[in-house]
């Protein structure tokens, strides 16, 4: 406690009751060399100690510890300055109470530890980021040379999860894609699944892919809440780009014990078909990531998969893939094709789908990049 009153610091400590060890402090200098030798747990700091200016003395000693501003009555807006300089809480000396206090002592401890927590985090998926940074740089060589190492960013083979086929491809319109897709087993044995489509395509969007997915693999290490993980991706492309461009994705977490699914979704869908051949749509919650630095993506609730469910994700190039006549594949052609092959591999099913678009368009180019993956329920 840093308080040049010793009536104050006697009320403090009769207050505390004996829950914590308290180390005194009447000026600034004593309490820089206190905080110093004793690394404090909180730091309880006067606002008014003669020769000293608190705000400059709060600023060195939250570098310590959290700290609790204690200001006198009628003080509200000392204590908001207080609060922008760092104070993590405030009280007034005049009417705190034994509990007031308490709480106010462990609220500003975990406080601080959520930040240490943060900070941490924010440090390895920079560490991350950079590491995936690396590789995206060499996307900007040869337009060959980018498409080569962006399939390398691509899952080599899908996971193997009981009662679970899994299968995805990702195909270019051009040398390089704007689309990705990829899969991220987590110690607890669910597997994340996303899916993304940033607008355009070629070599800008896929550097813009894969600073993205380097920041999904980033955040998916070190949380589950597909909601919360997706949020956080919108404020850092965001961050990056200004909103000078977009992305849609759907993040998906499969339980395979619970045979649950959860997503989030951007400005992006996804099926679940049915062996019935009937579906239920899991749609966007938002608008795409990148638009809105204020965007928060929710987590939906658990989706119960039954056997001989296929749940589709691909990106709109898939859907709209137009015969010479200008007519759309369409959703509902994709969602029939994967009905009638049901009964096959979900490597089998994505070669029909895409043999039957090739089929459609009469062997046109692609007009965009197309990713499609597919999950059936064994």
């Amino acid at each position: 406690m840093v308080d040049d009153d010793q009536i104050d610091r006697r009320n403090v400590q009769r207050a505390l009751g004996g829950r914590y060890g308290l180390v005194e402090a009447e000026n600034g200098r004593e309490a820089r060399r206190l905080a110093d030798a004793h690394q404090p747990d909180c730091i309880l700091l006067d606002y008014h100690i003669p020769g000293t200016d608190a705000l400059e003395l709060l600023d060195e000693l939250r570098l310590h510890a959290p700290v609790v501003m204690l200001t006198g009555a009628g003080d509200e807006a000392v204590a908001v300055a207080a609060m922008k300089a760092g104070a993590l809480d405030y009280l007034s000396k005049n009417d705190f109470s034994p509990d007031s206090l308490d709480l106010a002592i462990r609220g500003s401890i975990e406080k601080a530890d959520r930040h240490r927590r943060q900070v941490e985090s924010r440090a390895r998926l920079q560490k991350e980021y950079r590491y995936e940074k690396e590789r995206r740089l060499e996307l900007e060589g040869a337009m060959q040379v980018a498409r080569d190492i962006q399939q390398n960013l691509l899952p080599a083979a899908a996971p193997q999860v009981k009662g679970f086929d899994i299968s995805g491809v990702c195909l270019p319109a051009e040398s390089a894609s704007g689309d990705f897709y990829d899969y991220l087993p987590a110690p607890d044995g669910t597997l994340a699944i996303v899916v993304g489509d940033v607008s355009g395509h070629g070599v800008g969007p896929a550097l813009l892919a894969a600073e993205a997915r380097a920041y999904i693999r980033a955040l998916t290490r070190i949380g589950t809440d597909v909601g919360q993980i997706t949020t956080t991706v919108n404020r850092l492309l965001w961050e990056d780009t200004s909103g000078g461009r977009f992305a849609t994705l759907v993040l998906t977490r499969i339980d395979p014990e619970r045979r649950t699914l959860t997503y989030a979704a951007a400005g992006h869908c996804a099926y679940v078909v049915h062996d019935s051949g009937e579906f239920t749509l899991l749609n966007s919650q938002c608008p795409p990531l990148g638009v809105l630095e204020s965007t928060v993506v929710q987590t939906s609730e658990p989706f119960f998969l039954r056997h001989g469910d296929i749940v589709l994700i691909a990106t709109d190039g898939l859907f709209d893939i137009r015969s010479p006549d200008k007519a759309a594949f369409g959703k509902e052609r994709v969602i029939g094709l994967m009905h009638a092959f049901r009964h096959q591999p979900a490597e089998k099913i994505i070669d029909a789908v895409l043999l039957s678009a090739r089929t459609f368009a009469e062997n046109a180019p692609l007009p965009d990049d197309v990713t499609l993956v597919l999950v059936k329920v064994l």
